[in-house]
């Protein structure tokens, strides 16, 4: 499991607790991806954000915004259109993300990854 704790923001529509994780495929052109997530928070009243990395546009892109689940829950994301996620050598990027939706009764809480997978097809 990954444990990670708020840090520093420089605006607040940017999330305290981010996480990058980086992935490799043989497949550098499959027909959709999907990113498999099993994860939690420690506090109620976070929003749970994941995004890939469109390495055509040198942006992350959306793929999922929802309320963090204080239990181990499982959310998968994709597109459909995976070839700009996947890079020449097979190198796929995910940001998992974790912002307070308003005042939290304690802190420091914490963001927790217990699985990520790419799945491709």
């Amino acid at each position: 499991m990954l444990k990670a704790l708020p840090g520093p923001t420089l605006n607040a529509q940017e999330a305290p607790v981010q996480v990058i994780l980086t992935g490799s495929s043989v497949v550098t052109s499959p027909s959709q991806l999907k990113f498999h997530l099993q994860a939690y928070a420690s506090e109620r009243g976070l929003t749970q954000t994941i995004d890939l990395w469109n390495y055509t546009t040198s942006a992350w892109v959306n793929v999922s915004t929802t309320t963090a689940s204080t239990t181990d829950s499982v959310v998968e994301a994709g597109v459909s259109n995976a070839a700009p996620f996947i890079n020449a050598s097979g190198q796929m990027r995910a940001r998992v993300s974790w912002k307070a939706l308003g005042p939290l009764l304690s802190y420091p809480w914490t963001g927790n990854i217990d699985q990520a997978v790419w799945l491709e097809g």
